[in-house]
């Protein structure tokens, strides 16, 4: 048996064409925008507490997305020292119950809206690879 793909060189040239990266990295853009917007959100206050928040662990959510040869690869991170502990991996119980959310149960929540940011980006590399 013998299995024969034509076309495969021109699709390979097509999909390395920059307009097909940009729909890609606009995806990627879309979503770690709304990852990093999300985990900055703050859960209220324990009606106990008396502390001042400072904004300081909000403020520190950043984002980066990058390009190189045909991958398009997003980050979303928190350069605050103590930020692991409360929307991080390593996040302790207190802050869990407490309300804070980490970056995957966000990504967890979110997960259909950045599924719909990919959607929409293949569809439109369809769309333009067809000539529309």
């Amino acid at each position: 048996m013998q299995v024969t793909i034509q076309g495969f060189d021109e699709l390979r040239r097509r999909l390395s064409d920059p307009q097909i990266r940009g729909f890609a990295k606009d995806a990627m853009e879309q979503a770690v925008a709304l990852l990093s917007s999300e985990t900055a959100r703050y859960p209220p206050p324990p009606p106990w507490s008396t502390y001042r928040r400072t904004g300081t662990l909000g403020r520190n959510w950043r984002l980066r997305v990058e390009t190189s040869g045909n991958n398009v690869t997003g980050k979303v991170y928190n350069e605050t020292p103590y930020g692991p502990f409360v929307q991080g991996k390593e996040q302790v119980w207190f802050h869990k119950r407490t309300g804070w959310r980490t970056l995957p149960d966000v990504a967890t929540k979110q997960m259909k809206a950045i599924e719909a940011f990919f959607t929409d980006a293949l569809k439109r590399m369809r769309d333009y690879m067809a000539g529309g």
